[in-house]
């Protein structure tokens, strides 16, 4: 999984492209957080969470984020 200069997040398996994901700014921070979850953070102030190619939850914000990190606050795994 990797951020790209060209707005995009693309995932790949190996050497092999398996899909990538266009966003609207510079690719600042990107974190896996469970299996096929992950977090993303933009250039914009933009931040969320995928769920594979589906976008789960997404913010902005006037203060950029530097880092992605997840936790269960719930702790059941």
């Amino acid at each position: 999984m990797v951020g790209s200069d060209d707005f995009a997040i693309r995932v790949f398996k190996g050497e092999e492209l398996v899909f990538d994901i266009n966003e609207e700014a510079k690719v600042r921070a990107i974190k896996c957080l469970q299996d096929n979850i992950w977090g993303y953070a933009l250039e914009s102030g933009a931040y969320g969470v995928y769920y594979t190619r589906k976008r789960l939850w997404t913010q902005k914000q006037k203060i950029k984020a530097t880092a992605v990190c997840g936790m269960d606050f719930e702790i059941d795994e």
